[in-house]
C-alpha cells in the first residue's frame, strides 16, 4: 500500500498540469489569444493513457488518443478573424472564447527589451507623450492581444508554460487595456501596435524577456549537443515551452551583457548566428523573420564602452548573412549614461519596417546604409553602401546638447600603416563617401561611429542611420584594469577636478593619488562619505549636524586634494 501511494504521488508531481485524471491543455492556450494565421496550429496537453481527447473550434473537429500521457493535435490552417470559441473534451471538457486569429510575434532579450512602457509613458516631453497616445490610442484595440512569460529558467524538456499570473495578467493572454500595455515590453508593444494598424488583421505578442541576461541563457538544445550537456536555461522554459505554438516571426534586443570584454564581444557573432538557427529549427521554420536591434550608443564609462559596444555591434550586424533577418540600427536613439534609453518608438518603427520586408514581402527601403567596400587611394578612401535607398545625407542634429550640422559628415575616423586613428574629413559624393586626413598620407583603414557613444550623422534620405563599421581587422586591446583607472575618482582641487583627462593622465594620476592615500585611509574616507546620506536624512541639509559632518569630512579631505593636485602639477599631468 505504502509503494501504491509513492507511485501515485510521483505521478501527480509529475504532471505539470495536475491531476492526470483530467484533460489538460498547455497554458499557452486560452481564452482571449491569438492562433496563428495560415499556418496549422498544433494543440497539446495532458490526459489518462488512452484517452480519446477531441478539439473543436471554427467548424474543425480534431480527435487523438492520449499515449504516455500526453496528447496533440493539429489544426488545418485558418485565415484572419474571429472571435471563435475553442473546446477541448475528454473525459471533461475545457471551454475557451474570443480567440482571434491573425499574426503572432514574440519579443525576446534583455532589459532593453524587457523594459515596460510603464518606464516611459510619464517621461518628459514629446517622448513621454508619444507613449501616452500609443496608449490611448490602443487600450481598447480588441485586435491586439498580449501574453507576458514569467522569468524563470528550466531544464531541456520543459512541459509546461511560465505565464505570469498576477491581476492584471491572470495567467493567460489579454485582450488590450491601459492596465495590461504599461506591462508589456516597450519595443514589443509599439512595434505590434504598429503592425496590427499597418497590416489591418490581429496581431499577437509574446513577451518573453529577462533584464541583465547573457546570450548564452537564451541558446537552443542544439548548442549545447557538442558539449556534452546541456545546462537549465531561460530559453527552455520562457521559450521551448510553446515551441509547437506556431508564430510569424521574431524581434530581438539583446547584448549589453555580453559586451563586457573583447573577447565575449568577439565571441557573440557565432553565438547569435547559433541562436537564430536553433530557434527556427525549433519553431519548424527555417526561414521565419528574425528581427534585431543593433546595441544604442551608450559610453558612462567611454574606454570600456568605447571598445566592446563597436566590437559587439559587429558581432550582431554578421547576423545578416542570415537569411530573412534585418537588424534595426539604434546608434541615434541612445544615450550616453543611461543604459535603458527612452527613445525606444523609432528602434520599434525599424524593426516594422524589416518586418513589412521579410515577412510581408513590401518592398521598400528597410535599413540605413551598411558598409559595402572601401577603395583605398594613397590619402583618400571611397566608401561604398548597400542601402542607399534614396541617396546618402548628412543628419543636421543635436547629439547630448552638441549641434551636428548638414553641410559636416562627422563620425569617420582613419589611418595608416601605425594603426593610429585621427579624426577625418569625409563628405558624401553621389552614393559613396570620400575621407582624408592630412595626418595620414596613405589610409590603411577606415572606421566609422566606432565608439560606444559617438557624433555620427551619416543616413540615406529615407531617414535611417548608418551602421558602425570599421574596414580593418586590427587586434582591439582591451585592458580590465585602465577600465577600473577610468572610473575611478580623483581627489583634485576645484579648479583642476572639471578638467577632462586622457587616459594616460589618468594612468599618471592614479599613481600620484595611490601614493598619498594608502589603503587605510582610502576606507576611512569611504567609511565617512557612507555616513552622509543617514546623517541627512535624519537632520536635513541645514542642519547643524550636516553642517558639522561636512565641516569634518573636508578636513580630512581638502589637505590631500592639495597635496595631490600639487605633485600632479608637479610632474606636468595636466598639460
Amino acid at each position: 500500500m505504502r509503494n501504491l501511494k509513492k507511485l501515485a504521488l510521483t505521478a501527480l508531481i509529475g504532471c505539470p498540469f495536475g491531476a492526470s485524471a483530467e484533460v489538460s491543455v498547455s497554458k499557452i492556450f486560452s481564452s482571449d489569444m491569438m492562433l496563428q494565421r495560415d499556418k496549422a496550429v498544433k494543440v497539446w496537453g495532458k490526459a489518462d493513457e488512452g484517452e480519446k481527447v477531441t478539439v473543436e473550434i471554427n467548424g474543425q473537429s480534431v480527435s487523438t488518443v492520449a499515449k504516455d500521457g500526453a496528447w496533440k493535435v493539429a489544426l488545418k490552417p485558418m485565415q484572419a478573424g474571429g472571435p471563435h470559441n475553442m473546446s477541448v473534451k475528454g473525459s471533461n471538457s475545457i471551454e475557451f472564447s474570443n480567440i482571434l486569429v491573425g499574426d503572432i510575434w514574440l519579443c525576446g532579450g534583455q532589459s532593453n527589451m524587457d523594459y515596460d512602457i510603464s518606464r516611459y509613458n510619464n517621461w518628459k516631453g514629446e517622448i513621454g507623450q508619444q507613449y501616452r497616445d500609443i496608449i490611448a490610442e490602443s487600450k481598447s484595440n480588441t485586435d491586439l492581444r498580449m501574453i507576458l512569460m514569467d522569468k524563470s529558467s528550466a531544464d531541456a524538456g520543459t512541459y509546461d508554460v511560465p505565464v505570469v499570473k498576477d491581476a492584471v495578467m491572470q495567467g493567460k493572454w489579454q485582450a488590450c487595456s491601459e492596465k495590461v500595455i504599461l506591462k508589456m515590453s516597450a519595443v514589443g508593444f509599439v512595434f505590434a501596435q504598429k503592425l496590427q494598424k499597418h497590416i489591418n488583421v490581429p496581431v499577437g505578442l509574446i513577451d518573453a524577456n529577462k533584464g541583465g541576461s547573457n546570450i548564452k541563457t537564451w541558446m537552443p538544445s542544439s548548442y549545447y549537443k557538442k558539449f556534452g550537456r546541456t545546462p537549465r536555461n531561460m530559453y527552455f522554459s520562457m521559450i521551448a515551452s510553446y515551441k509547437d505554438f506556431p508564430i510569424k516571426g521574431f524581434i530581438w534586443y539583446q547584448g549589453e551583457s555580453n559586451a563586457l570584454d573583447v573577447k565575449s564581444s568577439l565571441e557573440y557573432e557565432n553565438l547569435f548566428k547559433a541562436m537564430i538557427e536553433g530557434w527556427r529549427h525549433d519553431f519548424q521554420d527555417p526561414d521565419m523573420p528574425f528581427l534585431f536591434v543593433q546595441l544604442a550608443a551608450y559610453g558612462r564609462n567611454p574606454y570600456q564602452h568605447g571598445i566592446t559596444y563597436p566590437v559587439l555591434r559587429d558581432s550582431q550586424k554578421a547576423a545578416l548573412e542570415l537569411e530573412n533577418t534585418a537588424m534595426a540600427v539604434a546608434i541615434d536613439a541612445g544615450d550616453r549614461t543611461n543604459i535603458h534609453p527612452p527613445q525606444k518608438i523609432p528602434v520599434s518603427e525599424r524593426l516594422l519596417a524589416g518586418a513589412k520586408k521579410f515577412a510581408y514581402g513590401e518592398d521598400l527601403v528597410y535599413s540605413g546604409p551598411i558598409l559595402r567596400d572601401v577603395k583605398l587611394k594613397g590619402a583618400q578612401a571611397e566608401l561604398n553602401f548597400d542601402h542607399v535607398g534614396s541617396g546618402l545625407m548628412v543628419k543636421a542634429m543635436t547629439v547630448e546638447g552638441r549641434q551636428l550640422t548638414s553641410d559636416k559628415l562627422e563620425g569617420f575616423e582613419v589611418a595608416g600603416a601605425d594603426q593610429k586613428f585621427y579624426i577625418a574629413d569625409a563628405s558624401v559624393s553621389k552614393d559613396k563617401v570620400v575621407v582624408s586626413s592630412t595626418k595620414v598620407t596613405k589610409i590603411v583603414a577606415v572606421r566609422y561611429a566606432y565608439k560606444g557613444f559617438p557624433h555620427a550623422n551619416l543616413y540615406n534620405k529615407n531617414g535611417y542611420p548608418a551602421s558602425p563599421f570599421r574596414t580593418d581587422n586590427f587586434e582591439i586591446v582591451f585592458n580590465a584594469k585602465d577600465s577600473m583607472i577610468f572610473k575611478r575618482q580623483f581627489y583634485l582641487t576645484k579648479k583642476y577636478s572639471k578638467i577632462f583627462l586622457n587616459m594616460d593622465q589618468k594612468r599618471a594620476l592614479s599613481k600620484i593619488q595611490d601614493s598619498v592615500i594608502n589603503r587605510e585611509l582610502n576606507k576611512k574616507i569611504t567609511d565617512m562619505w557612507k555616513q552622509r546620506g543617514p546623517i541627512l536624512r535624519k537632520n536635513g541639509f541645514k542642519s547643524v549636524e550636516y553642517k558639522n559632518f561636512i565641516e569634518s569630512y573636508d578636513g580630512l579631505l581638502n589637505p590631500l586634494k592639495e597635496k595631490i593636485t600639487e605633485q600632479a602639477l608637479a610632474a606636468g599631468i595636466f598639460k
